[in-house]
């Protein structure tokens, strides 16, 4: 934890000395050639009470700390019709993007390298810009995450359509498992649909797919953190490693309508697991959400991804205030296999101090019945989050 926060502090010292000559707002702008350095970092604090104790296994995985969660420095830039990507954390200790993107024609880019790999529209959205301090529990569950690969992406008014072939990252993970002999390549595919787009209104409806196959051990593993990052692994819903897999299909549907400073949405996650000599498997997760900006702003889409680049120009000197309900919910239990089932409300309050400074302030009241250990645990979480983005 200590070493989290002094890398997250020489993060912060490097990224204000360079802040006097790149701006940084909105994220991932690649209108100019020149290339940028940058850096956002998050401290949060988060305070569990309730059913803290796995009494299974007699132990606290539930315990309230200060971490940093995200100490990310990247560098983007334009190269003729060629836009690169690389993004270091620092408290993950990992590279989490570094890509080339090949953008000669309007209607089509070509990327290679690790980039998201496109299934929905938080998990696309940089987690600088995301109106909760985590993604949702089936976008944790299931969404492919940072993936070595190649990835097409088509482009016409109204619609885009993503297509990739993927490996695992390159420190040779798959969603946080290590990959053991066989490389399992995934085949993903995205379509959004966006009949209405304007500055202020828009209407997003999208769908993706993947075909993933198993490593050598014919294991998967399935599972979600209570939306928000601890020090320690806190999970109430994890199938732990399955056995006899050879592969899985997940789909996805999802919708969005944002009506200025309103913005209502949701989604649908299943993934099917296909299994040599057992029962096949079938999880499921939902959620759905409502956004409202008090103070006039709203979220600005990008049709190319598919997902938000931060909000528009803040109004008031006492900058933007932004109110969010959230429902989650996931379900990791199927013949046999006990992962839990989990439901999550959460309320949030979010101060968009300047384009630089967010505070954010989360309540969860996370339900597992049952839990992953068997047992029903209800716990109440209130965290909040310190970021600085340069």
């Amino acid at each position: 934890m200590v070493k989290r926060l002094l890398q997250g502090l020489l993060g912060l010292a490097l990224a204000l000395e360079a802040s006097t000559a790149y701006s940084a707002f909105p994220f991932k702008d690649t209108s100019q050639d020149n290339p940028r350095f940058g850096f956002y970092g998050q401290v949060d604090s988060i305070s569990f009470s309730g059913d803290t104790t796995d009494t299974i296994n007699h132990q606290e995985n539930l315990q309230s700390c200060i971490n940093m969660p995200r100490a990310r420095y990247f560098l983007i830039g334009k190269s003729h019709d060629v836009t690169y990507y690389f993004a270091y954390d620092a408290a993950e200790e990992e590279v989490r993007e570094a890509y080339f993107r090949y953008e000669r024609f309007p209607c089509f880019w070509f990327t290679v390298g690790q980039f998201k790999a496109p299934y929905n529209i938080w998990f696309m959205t940089s987690q600088s810009q995301g109106n909760t301090l985590e993604i949702s529990l089936p976008a944790q569950a299931f969404n492919l995450n940072f993936r070595t690969g190649v990835m097409a992406q088509f482009f016409s008014r109204y619609l885009t359509f993503s297509t990739a072939i993927l490996g695992p990252q390159l420190d040779n993970t798959i969603r946080g498992e290590q990959v053991h002999g066989h490389i399992p390549l995934a085949g993903n595919g995205r379509i959004t649909f966006v009949p209405l787009r304007t500055d202020c209104y828009v209407l997003h409806l999208a769908a993706a797919s993947v075909i993933q196959e198993t490593d050598s051990t014919n294991t998967l593993r399935f599972r979600a953190v209570p939306e928000v990052q601890a020090v320690h692994d806190h999970f109430l819903a994890d199938t732990g490693r399955i056995p006899q897999c050879h592969s899985y299909v997940g789909v996805t549907g999802e919708g969005m309508l944002m009506l200025n400073s309103l913005m209502l949405g949701g989604e649908y996650f299943s993934n099917y697991v296909n299994r040599y000599a057992a029962a096949d498997l079938n999880f499921t997760g939902y959620m759905f959400y409502a956004d409202y900006f008090l103070t006039g702003e709203h979220y600005i889409y990008n049709f190319k991804c598919g997902c938000f680049n931060g909000i528009s120009k803040i109004r008031h000197c006492y900058g933007a205030w932004e109110l969010v309900y959230r429902y989650s919910e996931i379900d990791l239990d199927d013949n046999g296999i006990q992962g839990g089932i989990e439901n999550n409300m959460t309320f949030g309050l979010n101060w968009w101090v300047n384009e630089h400074i967010r505070f954010q302030g989360n309540y969860i009241l996370a339900r597992a019945h049952p839990a992953e250990n068997g047992t029903n645990r209800n716990v109440n979480i209130f965290a909040l989050r310190f970021q600085l983005l340069l």
